[in-house]
């Protein structure tokens, strides 16, 4: 019996210890959160009963081996209770109890606790002979009670985590299935072992073990711990349960009295020594990258807060300048008519030439501002539409008439194949009519020679605007750079460097919020390209 005294004295040692610093370690992380308070509260009860039961066979005393057997199933149910608690609770960090749970459950938990301290359930207890420590109770019908309300309780517990177990995503399911299985296993160990063979069987040889069968729900649930960061342990918690559970080790090696059992627990020293500096120096590293990580992510997340502001800032920006110049623009542009009309009297044809320039100037800089300012609109979620019916062939009439001037100028054919009838749709007039009109004096500028053609045609539910010309075409590098803002093409820069990238962009946000397309077609670079707009009937 010395051999197994002094197992069960290193077992009661590493588990008490190994219980008490992960319980405080989980707690001290975080102290708020309801499943941390709760883990401790069941890891010191555990530690409690571990005690507990060790020293209950330790000594001579019938009335103190009697009551220390009484407090030992005393702690039994708070230690049932208090799992079953930390599973429903787990892992959330805040919760507000039922009343099922209130006015039932705990109700009954102290009840039965305080009953293992009365004769109902051990009356007394006999020795197996003279000189042995270890008690056999004498089980009175409250041990009934007892037994279905603790293993109540742990069969409650797990199924409550079997059922969360279930419904988590994959990650956190391997964690969970850990704890389940350390949880399972314990109290099997416990159930059958420490309640069964004793009160069943009469067969007390596996009391003193009591400890041990804590084993695994510690060392498993310390794995998940540390494997899969369900806690987040720091690295001060992992080194005190080494310097715990070395203190131990070598506790027992003193106490050995003979040759083989220093030997023995020198080695058990040594191992917990080993996988002691082992598991620090890996945690210490987990740990130090999970630092920068997080560092890292916080300074992410401060520049992306910043650039937030500065795009808010950018927009607000963009947004007020194009209101401030489009004002004076659209006055320019007004006196300039006026004096080309003969208004203030007759003027010279050389004048009229450079004021012919200037009203060019001030149209580009009045369709630029209104670029940005649609572009501001946009990202600010201002962007408003005014739906109608309205005829897409004469919005695409007034473009062609007012850009075959440009066209001409340019020594381009401007074609408008108009069809013999197309309905009216519910569309945005002024938007439409900017698009269409963009398309055309796009395909106007970037095309040196040929044609520029815009054919209307209509589909089963939907009709298609076609702006086609024999311009710089694209590429297929082309294409993924179209309708992006600020998104320009090499090729059209050097035919166009007045161009902003802009146009394309606020016309597909235009397009898509009136639930229509907006797509480009090419066969390549220098075979020209055409411009399709599709916008349903309904």
């Amino acid at each position: 019996m010395g051999i197994l005294q002094n197992l069960d004295l290193l077992s009661v040692g590493i588990a008490i210890a190994g219980t008490v610093v992960l319980g405080f370690a989980v707690f001290l992380n975080d102290r708020r959160n309801f499943s941390n308070r709760t883990f401790l509260i069941f890891s010191i009860i555990t530690a409690i009963w571990g005690v507990l039961n060790y020293i209950s066979y330790q000594f001579n005393s019938d009335l103190l081996t009697l009551w220390l057997l009484r407090s030992v199933l005393f702690l039994a149910v708070l230690q049932a209770f208090s799992l079953y608690t930390f599973l429903v609770i787990f892992p959330r960090d805040k919760i507000s109890f039922s009343k099922t749970y209130r006015f039932f459950f705990l109700p009954v938990a102290m009840a039965t606790a305080f009953l293992t301290l009365t004769p109902f359930v051990f009356s007394s207890f006999e020795r197996i002979s003279i000189a042995s420590r270890v008690a056999t109770p004498i089980t009175e019908p409250g041990i009934v009670l007892f037994g279905v309300v603790s293993i109540g309780f742990v069969f409650i517990g797990i199924w409550s985590l079997l059922k969360k177990t279930r419904k988590a995503n994959w990650e956190e399911k391997k964690s969970l299935k850990i704890v389940l299985w350390g949880l399972a296993i314990m109290f099997f160990l416990i159930i059958i072992f420490n309640f069964f063979f004793t009160v069943g069987l009469n067969d007390v040889r596996f009391i003193p073990f009591g400890a041990l069968f804590t084993f695994p729900f510690i060392l498993l649930t310390s794995y998940t711990i540390l494997k899969h960061k369900l806690f987040n342990l720091k690295i001060a918690g992992v080194s005190l349960l080494i310097f715990s559970l070395s203190i131990v080790a070598f506790g027992e090696v003193i106490f050995a009295e003979e040759l083989y059992l220093i030997i023995y627990r020198s080695s058990i020293l040594i191992l917990v020594l080993s996988f002691g500096v082992l598991l620090i120096q890996s945690v210490m590293r987990e740990v130090r990258q999970r630092e920068q990580l997080e560092i890292l992510s916080k300074e992410l997340a401060a520049a992306n807060a910043e650039l937030k502001k500065l795009d808010q800032l950018k927009s607000d920006f963009l947004s007020f300048v194009s209101h401030q110049l489009r004002a004076p623009l659209t006055v320019i542009k007004g006196y300039i008519s006026m004096i080309e009309e003969g208004t203030y009297g007759q003027i010279p044809q050389n004048i009229m030439e450079v004021l012919g320039k200037v009203f060019v100037s001030n149209e580009k800089l009045i369709r630029l501002v209104n670029d940005f300012l649609n572009l501001s609109r946009i990202e600010q979620g201002r962007m408003q539409f005014e739906f109608e019916k309205t005829s897409v062939a004469t919005l695409i009439e007034e473009a062609v008439d007012a850009l075959k001037d440009n066209a001409a100028k340019r020594g381009l054919t401007l074609v408008w194949q108009k069809p013999e009838a197309v309905p009216d749709i519910t569309i945005d007039k002024s938007k439409v009519y900017e698009i269409i009109y963009n398309l055309i004096d796009n395909a106007i500028k970037y095309t040196e020679k040929g044609s520029v053609s815009v054919v209307l045609s209509q589909k089963p539910k939907s009709i298609v605007i076609a702006v086609k010309d024999t311009g710089i075409g694209l590429s297929s590098d082309d294409k993924k750079q179209l309708f992006q803002r600020f998104g320009r093409i090499e090729a059209g820069k050097k035919v166009n460097i007045s161009g902003t990238g802009i146009g394309l962009y606020v016309a597909k946000y235009m397009v898509e919020a009136q639930k229509g397309r907006i797509w480009a077609e090419s066969a390549g670079r220098d075979k020209g390209s055409t411009f399709f707009i599709e916008l349903p009937l309904g």
